[in-house]
């Protein structure tokens, strides 16, 4: 009896290496940064939404892999009641990493984003986000997170509208709408829009409206977008937690027979 707990023992401790080695390949990290390049590839120290515009993009290694932003395009920028939209090159795009899965990398939009009292203001543009293989990751939500804001009374209201779509055209994500009305309580959804199923492709498409009270104007200081990420198995980790469960049946099976 002795010798069939050592064979178990031991078939049990082999399996436990196997899919620990098995993890340890997809939680492998490494040195994590963020780089911008503009049109045509050359490496900058930054970048606004203009410039990505122009071809410009910007990659984050947060350790697991890197995710790549770009293909800004359709901007607009405009304003009613004597409001004015805010300028491309004046909004700064920053990368930010994390340094985690949840949640994941992602940008911050910061701009003149203000509506004076009795005005409005729209911006919208769409960008992609995309994962740079070979990887073992996938995307799984999107966050949004508001910066400072102030509110003009009577009307006032800060909201940022967006939908997500893999590939270009098929929805993968409703319409996700983050709201801020005058008496500062939020509304809408505030948090992750879940993505019905982890993908390696995200088209973002962002209408940011503000509108100013009757005597107040309403302004943000900028908005935090983020991409979470999911790890998915590779068919060598997938084939060696298939072996170790193959390993555990033909244990019991044998363990059965003994008896």
């Amino acid at each position: 009896m002795s010798s069939v707990r050592q064979r178990g023992f031991s078939t049990s401790f082999s399996m436990a290496l196997a899919l620990f080695a098995g993890m340890a390949v997809l939680s492998s990290t490494a040195q994590a940064s963020v780089s911008y390049f503009a049109a045509g590839g050359g490496s900058v120290s930054s970048l606004t939404l203009q410039d990505l515009l122009n071809g410009g993009h910007i990659d984050i290694n947060n350790g697991f892999d890197t995710k790549r932003f770009d293909g800004f395009s359709a901007f607009v920028s405009s304003g009613t009641g004597g409001g004015s939209g805010v300028s491309a090159s004046a909004i700064a795009v920053t990368g930010i990493d994390t340094g985690g899965l949840d949640p994941g990398p992602g940008l911050v939009f910061q701009g003149n984003f203000e509506a004076g009292a009795g005005q409005t203001q729209d911006t919208r543009f769409t960008y992609d986000v995309s994962i740079v293989q070979p990887s073992g990751f996938l995307i799984k939500d999107i966050g949004l997170e508001l910066g400072a804001a102030f509110v003009g009374t009577d009307g006032g209201q800060v909201k940022i509208i967006e939908s997500a779509e893999s590939p270009v055209g098929k929805p993968i994500s409703g319409v996700m709408v983050f709201e801020k009305n005058s008496a500062g309580d939020i509304t809408g959804d505030s948090s992750d829009v879940a993505l019905f199923s982890p993908v390696s492709f995200v088209h973002v498409k962002k209408d940011v409206f503000l509108q100013g009270g009757t005597e107040e104007s309403t302004s943000i200081t900028d908005f935090t977008q983020t991409f979470s990420q999911v790890a998915v198995p590779e068919p060598s980790s997938l084939a060696i937690a298939g072996i170790g469960a193959l390993g555990l049946v033909g244990y019991s099976v044998r363990r059965r027979l003994k008896k």
